[in-house]
């Protein structure tokens, strides 16, 4: 690079550094210089920021939500209960890792009731966990189950659930899930929701009705 031409570029910026505090303390809106057009500034709404930030671990998967706060519509039998479908839990004979429904249909569903309000923004999802006592379960390669795509719902009293919509606002947004039993995928909803309870409600599966999951949001 000649000095010529390291001055040109120094000073190019130097004056577009300029130009942008004059016209900050000016508060006039910049305008580019080659079409004429006024640059709209970009706005980030106050929920974008919110949701950005509210991306916490609420506490399945650390034990801070008890037991009995996971509930679901059925289960294959005790040994499948909605405790065991704390993400990352290992499956531990008797009981396995997961939540395993009794019937394989769209009315199944799983829970959490986070105790209050809390800002939500997204879910973690898994699938069963593989059994390393599969021996004494059935097979060896006991057992390839996960959902592949499901819908969320909130409510504020656990009576009245509204879907986590699409971007559109009209429709229910369905969710990817899992492709294998131990990759643990990340959806976020379109917006933050304010709920107290939030349910997971398969759609479709890989075998069997079977997951473990974690809930994000607004930590106090």
């Amino acid at each position: 690079m000649t000095q010529e031409s390291m001055f040109a570029g120094s000073n190019t910026n130097t004056q577009r550094i300029d130009r942008e505090k004059m016209a900050d303390s000016m508060n006039t809106p910049l305008v580019n210089v080659v079409s004429g057009e006024t640059a709209e500034p970009e706005t980030v709404t106050n929920a974008e920021l919110k949701a950005a930030a509210c991306q916490a671990s609420l506490g399945i998967e650390d034990g801070r939500i008890p037991d009995n706060k996971l509930t679901a519509s059925t289960v294959w039998d005790d040994y499948h209960g909605p405790s065991n479908a704390r993400l990352n839990r290992p499956a531990e004979y008797p009981t396995v890792g997961s939540w395993s429904a009794k019937y394989n249909n769209i009315s199944q569903w799983i829970q959490v009731d986070l105790g209050v309000l809390v800002g939500v923004t997204g879910v973690l999802i898994q699938g069963r966990a593989y059994n390393v006592d599969a021996r004494l379960l059935g097979g060896s390669d006991c057992c390839p189950q996960w959902v592949t795509e499901f819908k969320v719902q909130h409510s504020n009293d656990g009576i009245d659930w509204h879907y986590v919509l699409s971007h559109n606002n009209q429709d229910a947004m369905i969710f990817d899930g899992n492709t294998d039993q131990t990759t643990v995928v990340t959806n976020l909803f379109p917006t933050l929701v304010e709920a107290r309870f939030i349910r997971i409600q398969p759609t479709a599966w890989n075998v069997h009705i079977s997951l473990r999951f974690e809930v994000l949001g607004c930590q106090e």
